[in-house]
């Protein structure tokens, strides 16, 4: 993440993950923190498949 950070602005820099959306609570927590968080870190969000999709949309 100090990396990705540092990085942000120089190069794109991609989040990944291959988590289906559960729509568990630590999800819907995740949900909630993400749009504040993650864009200080990443620029790009790479998914497997369709059920992953849903969960980076979410």
């Amino acid at each position: 993440m100090h990396v990705s950070k540092k990085m942000i602005e120089k190069t794109p820099t991609v989040l990944t993950f291959d988590n289906p959306w559960h729509g568990t609570f630590k999800q819907h927590i995740a949900s909630i923190t993400a749009p504040f968080v993650l864009p200080n870190y990443f620029s790009h969000c790479w998914v497997p498949g369709n059920p992953q999709v849903t969960y980076a949309k979410n």
